[in-house]
């Protein structure tokens, strides 16, 4: 909570957050249209993050209050970040996977994420674990923002959800299944090889 009311965030209002690089790729400037477009006076943008577009970014955002940025963050500081945050924002226009949402999923935050973040079959079910948008659309994405800020509770359980749902891409569930598959390679191996020999 620290956090909220250093940047003037009530406990009431919902926090959207971006973490990244502020490069065009992830679209840091259509989050800024959407959230202006949205117009919730109980509603908060983070950015964190530096890159060549954050001067484009400041001028797409100009003096809104409710518009906040953090240029740098060390990885020890990102659970309290992630933890001040309501929801976690990717709008990415490509996105091989988008390890944020696994982070976020673990400390309880659902995602609005857009169709090209390459975890989003995986991750963010909509209406169970956050919320995907058309790549690109500043109104779709503005529909996702919104649907999160008139719904406090329904976040919260989106929340639970996802946090049951990153269990499963867990330290221990990877290496448990890569456990497994090398066992069944090496059983699978020696069957054939036993087999050629005679």
């Amino acid at each position: 909570m620290r956090l909220r009311s250093k940047h003037g965030i009530g406990a009431q209002d919902t926090c959207f957050l971006f973490v990244g690089k502020l490069i065009d790729v992830k679209q840091p400037t259509l989050l800024v249209k959407a959230f202006r477009q949205m117009n919730r006076p109980d509603s908060h943008l983070v950015f964190v993050g530096s890159g060549v577009q954050e001067a484009a970014l400041r001028a797409e955002a100009g003096d809104h209050s409710r518009i906040h940025m953090i240029p740098f963050a060390n990885q020890s500081e990102m659970p309290g970040i992630y933890a001040m945050s309501d929801v976690v924002v990717l709008p990415s226009s490509s996105e091989t996977w988008g390890l944020v949402v696994n982070e976020a999923q673990c400390l309880g935050k659902p995602c609005v994420v857009s169709d090209q973040v390459g975890c989003h079959p995986d991750l963010v079910i909509p209406g169970q674990t956050g919320w995907v948008f058309r790549s690109g659309d500043a109104d779709a994405l503005k529909d996702c923002l919104l649907a999160a800020a008139s719904d406090p509770a329904g976040v919260a359980i989106l929340g639970d959800q996802a946090r049951i749902l990153s269990q499963r891409y867990s330290y221990e569930q990877t290496s448990a299944g890569l456990m497994a598959a090398l066992d069944h390679v090496a059983r699978t191996s020696r069957t054939s090889c036993t087999s050629f020999r005679l």
